[in-house]
């Protein structure tokens, strides 16, 4: 099931999953971080936040793309050393989760919902699952992208399921 990754602008699915046709939306802007090394579209009538990190935080920096019917966003952190390959990083990621915490028919049952692909030929990890309920008890689809670079991780999430917010996670890359 893909909720967030309706075209593939610089993404690379894993072989079992079915690959979105491209839609191209002339209605799109680019972010680009020159610092942080990516690079995002989103639709013209948002707007683009960052906030830095503070020294208690987990991340460097966080930018934030809030739109009509939900929101993307986009944390940063340095990359920890031992962060090397799509293991490591879905290892990290259930780390990250806490999901390691859980019991292990739990554990099982989020780890399947994780698919293994690439961004601009770096490992990447995504989460598919059901976010809130607003109103109650409808929860809407959601999705979190992690990924990372020689110097950066990035956590990319989109919590809608709306085509504008589908479209901005689709077209993360890398700048390097």
């Amino acid at each position: 099931m893909l909720f967030c990754l309706p075209s593939a602008v610089g993404i690379v699915f894993a072989q079992d999953q079915e690959r979105p046709k491209k839609n191209v939306d002339l209605s799109l802007k680019t972010f680009r971080s020159e610092t942080y090394k990516f690079q995002i579209k989103y639709p013209k009538h948002c707007r683009v936040v960052e906030f830095p990190g503070e020294r208690s935080d987990s991340y460097i920096t966080k930018f934030w793309i809030p739109c009509d019917h939900g929101e993307t966003s986009i944390h940063v952190s340095k990359r920890d050393a031992d962060l090397t390959s799509s293991e490591t990083l879905r290892s990290k990621v259930i780390k990250w989760m806490a999901w390691d915490s859980l019991p292990q028919e739990q554990m099982m049952e989020f780890t399947k919902q994780m698919t293994e692909f690439t961004i601009d030929s770096h490992p990447a990890v995504r989460w598919d699952y059901l976010y809130g309920a607003e109103p109650p008890g409808s929860p809407s689809p959601a999705v979190t992208v992690w990924t990372f670079n020689d110097e950066y991780s990035y956590r990319i999430g989109c919590c809608c399921g709306k085509k504008e917010c589908d479209g901005s996670i689709a077209t993360f890359s890398f700048t390097e």
